[in-house]
């Protein structure tokens, strides 16, 4: 567990910073930003760090495991029931949860920017304004619309790095090419 850190049902992980030292971690209830500092078994201070360790690691020839220390930077929890897509790009951050409510926020805000509510619960984001759902829906944000309908949970999504090919992860195991709607896996 971390401080005010997702503990449970951990559902995205995303890198913050090319040094990868700032982690957020979203899970169902919430969505958190941590700096990452690789610790020689040492006790983390202040309180609102947290230590972990890391299997099959070592730091120098006398040390058969190291640690790393999570500090919480920011901590945001909005969600009502158990939150599921989180979706992050430059300093935007889009978040659902099962009842259907979507918040969009700076990551410096306090407070959402806007609050979208959909009359499904939310899955995942394959976009900042394509969500897909529990029931197989892929809804436009922008014009309240389902475009597509999978006929089963969409799961995940991931883009390749240069965005022009993206893969959809359904409940039924199938890997979708969201441009060919063909089913790739």
């Amino acid at each position: 567990s971390g401080d005010g850190a997702p503990a449970t049902a951990v559902c995205n992980l995303n890198w913050n910073s090319d040094e990868q030292d700032l982690l957020w971690i979203g899970g169902y209830m919430g969505l958190t930003l941590v700096r990452i500092e690789l610790q020689n078994s040492r006790t983390p201070s202040p309180d609102e760090k947290v230590m972990f360790t890391i299997l099959n690691t070592s730091v120098d020839d006398t040390s058969s495991s190291s640690s790393i220390c999570l500090t919480t930077l920011i901590h945001k929890t909005l969600h009502e029931t158990a939150g599921c897509g989180i979706y992050m790009e430059n300093d935007e951050i889009l978040s659902g949860d099962l009842s259907g409510n979507i918040f969009k926020w700076s990551v410096n805000d306090i407070k959402p920017q806007q609050h979208i509510t959909i009359p499904d619960s939310v899955r995942c984001f394959i976009s900042k304004n394509l969500v897909g759902t529990l029931s197989g829906a892929l809804y436009n944000l922008d014009t309240q619309e389902i475009i597509e309908d999978f006929k089963t949970t969409i799961i995940c999504s991931s883009w390749n790095k240069t965005k022009t090919i993206c893969l959809i992860g359904l409940a039924d195991g199938s890997l979708i090419n969201f441009q060919t709607k063909k089913i790739v896996g």
